[in-house]
């Protein structure tokens, strides 16, 4: 018997892992002060993620 997924739950689990991500790699805490700042920091931050999460996956293609 197989199970139904809410598409709900599978966006919140493929989403659920990036807070982590973020966090384990620059630290809870952010460096700027003021809020303008911040959102510059965290724009950036997640830049970076995504240039790495891109760098780390396998280049694949369809193979007739």
């Amino acid at each position: 018997m197989r199970a139904i997924i809410n598409v709900a739950e599978m966006k919140q689990q493929c989403i659920g892992g990036s807070p982590l991500r973020y966090k384990t790699t620059f630290g809870a805490q952010m460096q700027a002060r003021k809020i303008e700042n911040q959102q510059t920091e965290v724009l950036i931050k997640t830049k970076i993620l995504n240039i790495q999460r891109d760098v780390g996956m396998p280049m694949s293609y369809r193979v007739a």
